[in-house]
């Protein structure tokens, strides 16, 4: 009789087996760390804000739209609001397909599209050949800033100090700047959802994610307007510029 019980519940447990299979493929992957998606759209609030001597602050606020298609085309809109209350928008288009980087303004009439020579700009992969700093003298390190969720995403962190000696550019003292930003790591991999950078001459600027859509977006968002006049030009590829450690471009 024993035997018979033990015999049913290897029965029962190898039919559960094919159910628990298909209850863990069935999970969602789209969002899986490793598997990013494709195509999103992201608003973001931009707040710059420089100190004055007395102690006084002189604020500016823009904001920005990116967006990534599953094409590859990535796109970044501009807007600021001018003292006369009027909004002007700067929109740039980058196709590594066809190797063209557009850009325009809205209100405008023109687009202009740069065509890079041979194609697409060089991928800067790890050992190929990098431009000369415009200036060694400048001291960065990087520091890597572990995950955290922000505004609901998960991201890592990272940030840049850069520190410029004592006299280099009429300081009387050691400039030290830094540079963090926070790139997802479940959604596209180019997708920063914190940016802030902190710059003694410059000020302190902001940019933060206000809403986010994973759905593929327009793809009027990646042309100029209608009735633009579009000028192409032809420019020879960038060199791979010289990162910082961590692979993040030293600030300038």
């Amino acid at each position: 009789m024993r035997m018979k019980w033990l015999a049913a519940g290897v029965v029962l447990a190898g039919a559960a087996l094919p159910a628990l299979a298909q209850q863990q493929i069935a999970r969602p992957t789209h969002i899986k760390i490793g598997q990013p998606t494709t195509a999103y759209t992201a608003e973001f609030k931009i707040t710059r804000v420089k100190t004055l001597a007395d102690g006084g602050t002189i604020t500016h606020e823009s904001s920005e739209t990116r967006a990534a298609d599953s094409h590859g085309r990535t796109m970044t809109a501009t807007t600021t609001r001018h003292e006369s209350g009027e909004e002007t928008t700067i929109t740039r288009v980058f196709d590594p397909t066809a190797g063209t980087r557009t850009w325009w303004t809205t209100p405008g009439q023109q687009a202009i599209v740069t065509v890079v020579q041979g194609g697409a700009p060089p991928s800067c992969a790890p050992g190929e050949p990098q431009a000369p700093s415009r200036d060694e003298r400048r001291i960065s390190s990087s520091q890597d800033l572990g995950t955290d969720a922000i505004d609901g995403v998960e991201a890592r962190g990272r940030r840049v100090t850069t520190t410029t000696p004592a006299g280099l550019v009429g300081n009387s003292q050691p400039l030290v700047t830094t540079h963090e930003s926070w790139m997802a790591t479940t959604i596209h991999p180019t997708l920063i959802v914190r940016e802030i950078s902190d710059d003694p001459a410059a000020g302190k600027t902001t940019l933060e994610l206000t809403s986010l859509s994973l759905s593929e977006p327009e793809a009027s968002l990646f042309e100029p307007p209608q009735g633009y006049e579009v000028v192409r030009k032809e420019q020879p590829p960038a060199p791979c510029p010289v990162t910082a450690p961590g692979g993040l471009a030293p600030a300038q």
